[in-house]
């Protein structure tokens, strides 16, 4: 009889978890993004390149970001995942996240990482600051080897989703710098 019970209660657990709703993420990032990046850099001489009026894209499935940003000549340049953290004090409008560019590996000839320290929703569910900061280093022959710092500072313009796709697969990928040029020109 006790073993009866014990194999009723384990299944009635079990059954429990599989109709637990998935936890709802209270702040949603997707949308379009207007802003900038301004990017202290360094190739054996420091420099600075702003990317001015720059749109970044993001979907946003769960706590899994999709983002696409310093678009030029229409094409954006860089493309991350990344990984949202609600606040919890204020879940419905704060959070910060972290994001990898999909190349990025200890080999790849682009490396890029970065942590939005504040993303801030106001209540109208639209309007919305991204505050970030990001390192990166390429190298990609001819062009000198460099690295920099960038603040990025974006606004939300759109919260319609502009179906940013994941990154391909590792073994798409490629790290030859033959086939790339620089992302940050």
């Amino acid at each position: 009889m006790r073993s009866t019970h014990s194999v009723i209660s384990v299944a009635a657990v079990l059954v429990l978890l599989g109709f637990a709703a998935p936890p709802t993420w209270a702040v949603n990032l997707t949308g379009t993004w207007a802003g900038e990046q301004n990017c202290r850099r360094y190739d054996g001489t420091k420099f600075f390149t702003q990317f001015a009026n720059d749109t970044m894209t993001i979907t946003q499935n769960g706590s899994d970001l999709y983002i696409e940003a310093l678009v030029i000549d229409g094409e954006p340049r860089l493309h991350f995942h990344g990984q949202v953290i609600n606040d919890d004090a204020a879940p419905k409008a704060k959070a910060q996240a972290s994001f990898v560019e999909c190349e990025t590996t200890e080999s790849s000839s682009y490396q890029e990482i970065g942590r939005a320290s504040k993303i801030d929703v106001k209540s109208d569910g639209v309007r919305a600051t991204f505050l970030a900061t990001s390192i990166f280093h390429q190298d990609f022959d001819p062009v000198p080897p460099d690295l920099g710092t960038c603040e990025w500072t974006y606004q939300r313009v759109s919260t319609a989703d502009p179906s940013v796709a994941a990154c391909p697969p590792p073994s798409a990928l490629t790290t030859t710098s033959a086939t790339h040029s620089p992302r940050r020109p």
